[in-house]
């Protein structure tokens, strides 16, 4: 079992699961690499719309991997290409959210 303290988007919390630390620190890193990516891209959303923001960029990934291995489909795209792709979804929904917002 390990734990992680969270510090990110100005919130600070400490989290316990079953998997070791240094699992969960690779996850945090991946998901603060995505962060750092959005926040770069789109300077001055605020912390929450981010943080969704890039909870979906990860979900499509997961989502994407899934498709592919129950399909038998082998993905195709190479880490650039997918990247730009997210990219582009991301910048539709932020546009999206501004105009509700």
């Amino acid at each position: 079992m390990g734990s992680l303290t969270i510090n990110l988007l100005g919130t600070s919390f400490k989290i316990n699961a079953y998997q070791d630390e240094q699992y969960l620190q690779q996850i945090m890193s991946y998901y603060t690499e995505v962060v750092e990516s959005l926040k770069k891209n789109f300077p001055g959303q605020p912390p929450l719309q981010t943080a969704i923001l890039a909870g979906i960029m990860i979900s499509d990934e997961l989502y994407s991997q899934k498709y592919s291995a129950e399909s038998g489909l082998v993905e195709s795209h190479d880490q650039t290409e997918l990247m730009s792709q997210v990219e582009n979804i991301t910048t539709k929904m932020i546009e999206s959210i501004n105009k509700v917002l």
